[in-house]
């Protein structure tokens, strides 16, 4: 090939002297090398579908009542379907036992979609112009938090060209992250950069073989609901209104359907639709989502309403701008008169227009200061108007004042709040001293809390305030709180006390919680199931630590299991056990492992362990009658798992770890030595078995030993 036809790409020189052609080529025509940020699952990751069943209750006795509260809640897990149903029951003069939601769920870590045939909230989105409730029916939406680690978002990436080898540095609002990676020249490329929604600054820093530093910035705008182009999101839901929530256990109303769905269309437009239809109203309408730049966000809906036949129609609009420093919003929504939802038919007492305002500012020397306005024309009442302003700052490490002033104007009467609060951080407790007014009523209060931490402990509280009318003189009525609580493996308890002074009483209230579990044919006490579960089996050693991640979770039972609650499901969670909980005559191979189990259910983690044992004892050749030391010679034994060798010392001493109980065939040689036998080990506690001594008769043959 001609150099001349490369050109004007590739030039060149020839240094005759040395018989070398320098080719000098354009780092555009090279190939692309691509740094990707995205954090990725692990490949040693636990996925289980292990069936399971557990029974969240809750035993609360109001003394002063004279009743038993019995929340309840059963979710059974058989593979990828999970049954969920909960209840509430009173223990009194009158016993209830209230069913509130039921339903069967299916997740697909494939599709990203949750399918739910019973009881389930659903929205038609649309910005406030659409419905949202309590339903029983059919309910398939696109569930992302299904697999934390996909990419919805629009890539976020930087490009440059590198014209000779470098090390590159990358900063993210000018803070160092820890990805300096070494690139040979052409086109590199850093893909899928993790930023916070708003103004975002990467930097590429790259420093050549000659030192040379030279830098690359650019600013991006980080929408918070974009999608990817391609990616889409969605919501279809069919079934009857669920009524009296709490109160009767089969009540639903009229039939619905509710749904939306969004696309990604580019790296800055998402568009959408959304629709709702009852026996008396249809309501549909477009959506939009898109930044402008680097100047915000904005959202963008509008509907059209029909109710037995009379047309409606409502717009949105929300515009959002997010910088390091500064911050602020606004939105305006408004509906015809004849606007109407499925949740308010013939328009109900929807406001005619919300206008709302917001400015927020944060410096680490001035503290976070935020600022909002709204107004609400209402169609069947007088119009509304809130201001708020709120200040923060932390006055030292452990020192934090708070301050929110409000008012709120409607029939031109204005009503004024305001509260002003220090937290004082005091070891694990947070203390706390609060001035609030409100409604003509003003009060003092002071109190300490410590909440319980993962795992096992104590937590408490106790709070005191004094509160009057606006204007009183002397001083006010008191009431005081208190309460202690107790987590442990087996549940939680609770106890606490309030005084009134006013009405000259106190109240106590006691309370039990926990969970009952069945998984892998075992059955388990434990704290309340929140989300997920695993049971940990240490191989039969009890008192050994559990950690999920830096924090102690729990300890193993005599039978070395123990049932950790408190997973995130579809989450890489790390347990691993304390290494100095396993004792010296054991070995175990590793001590962490990473469990993503499905919502509301559990897996099993299995930690295997082998208890050392190795036994001893003297190895004698017998040969023509003679019985000598077999020292120096090699011995291997077959066990299941394999061959064991070793090296037979003085005396014809030897010693070989992990043989497990049994007969085994042993060959015993020296370089003109062999000798084939039977190996007997047998049952013993003893850490160390020794075999005493042991005859092994010389293999008699002119062809010399086996090699081994």
């Amino acid at each position: 090939m001609s150099l001349k036809s490369l050109a004007p790409d590739v030039t060149f020189r020839l240094i005759e002297g040395e018989a070398i052609v320098a080719l000098t080529v354009n780092p555009a025509r090279m190939g692309t090398q691509v740094k990707d940020l995205a954090l990725r699952r692990r490949a040693d990751v636990l996925y289980p579908e292990t069936n399971s069943i557990f029974l969240n209750y809750t035993l609360d006795y109001a003394g002063q009542q004279n009743f038993l509260n019995l929340p309840l809640e059963l979710a059974a897990r058989l593979g990828p379907f999970l049954l969920l149903t909960d209840a509430t029951g009173t223990i009194g003069q009158s016993p209830t036992l209230i069913r509130n939601q039921t339903s069967i769920v299916l997740d697909s870590r494939t599709a990203l979609s949750r399918t739910i045939l019973g009881d389930f909230t659903a929205t038609s989105g649309g910005m406030g112009l659409g419905s949202s409730g309590i339903f029983g029916g059919l309910s398939i939406t696109r569930n992302f938090s299904i697999d934390p680690y996909f990419l919805k978002k629009p890539d976020i990436s930087v490009t440059t060209l590198l014209p000779a080898p470098a090390s590159v540095q990358l900063f993210l609002n000018e803070m160092y992250s820890g990805a300096e990676t070494m690139f040979t020249s052409g086109k590199i490329q850093f893909i899928n950069i993790p930023f916070p929604p708003g103004v975002n600054t990467a930097a590429l820093q790259m420093t050549d073989m000659a030192g040379i530093v030279s830098r690359l910035q650019e600013l991006f705008y980080v929408g918070t609901d974009l999608l990817a182009p391609g990616i889409d999101e969605y919501s279809y839901s069919a079934g009857f209104t669920r009524q009296g929530l709490g109160i009767n256990s089969f009540d639903y109303g009229d039939p619905a359907f509710l749904g939306f769905h969004r696309v990604g269309i580019t790296d800055w437009l998402t568009l959408g639709a959304r629709a709702e239809a009852g026996p008396t109203t249809v309501n549909t309408g477009p959506t939009a989502t898109m930044t402008l730049g680097l100047l915000g966000e904005m959202n963008a809906s509008f509907a059209l309403s029909d109710y037995n036949g009379t047309l409606g129609y409502g717009a949105a609009a929300a515009y959002s701008y997010q910088a390091r420093a500064f911050g602020g919003s606004a939105s305006l929504q408004y509906v015809s008169d004849a606007y109407s939802t499925i949740a308010a038919p013939g328009g109900g007492s929807m406001p005619s227009l919300i206008a709302s305002l917001s400015l927020s500012l944060s410096e680490r020397w001035i503290g976070s200061l935020g600022a909002s306005a709204s107004y609400y024309l209402m169609r069947d009442g007088p119009d509304k108007e809130l201001f708020t302003v709120s200040y923060s700052r932390q006055l030292s490490g452990n020192l934090q004042l708070q301050a929110i002033l409000n008012a709120q104007l409607q029939s031109r009467n204005l009503q004024l709040g305001g509260f002003v609060g220090i937290r004082l951080l005091i070891g694990d407790a947070l203390a706390s001293v609060n001035y609030n007014s409100e409604g003509g009523l003003n009060s003092v209060s002071a109190g300490i809390e410590r909440n319980v931490t993962r795992g096992n402990g104590f937590g408490y509280s106790a709070n005191i305030d004094e509160a009057q009318s606006a204007g009183a003189s002397g001083t006010g009525m008191f009431d005081g709180q208190a309460a202690l609580n107790y987590h442990g493996s087996y549940g939680n308890l609770a106890a606490s006390v309030a005084y009134n002074q006013e009405q000259n009483s106190a109240a106590y209230e006691l309370s039990g919680a926990g969970s009952i579990v069945m998984i892998n044919g075992t059955l388990h006490f434990a704290q309340p199931i929140t989300d997920s579960f695993a049971l940990v089996r240490v191989d039969g050693l009890g008192g050994v630590r559990i950690k999920d991640g830096t924090q102690y979770v729990g300890v193993t039972d005599a039978s070395g299991n123990a049932l950790i609650p408190g997973l995130a499901s579809y989450s890489e969670n790390e347990l691993s056990i304390e290494q100095a909980d396993i004792p010296m005559d054991h070995t175990i191979e590793s001590t962490s492992a990473f469990i993503s189990p499905p919502y509301r259910g559990g897996g099993v983690v299995d930690f295997k362990t082998v208890k050392f044992k190795a036994i001893s004892g003297k190895l004698f050749f017998v040969e023509k009658g003679q019985r000598t030391p077999a020292q120096y010679a090699g011995l291997d034994v077959m066990i299941p798992a394999g061959k064991v060798s070793g090296i037979v010392g003085l005396g014809g001493a030897f010693y070989l770890e992990n043989i497990p109980p049994g007969t085994y065939a042993a060959r015993l040689y020296t370089q003109d030595k062999e000798s084939r036998f039977q190996l007997v080990v047998p049952e013993s506690a003893d850490t160390v078995v020794d075999l005493g001594e042991i005859d092994c008769n010389v293999k008699e043959t002119d062809e010399g030993v086996t090699p081994p």
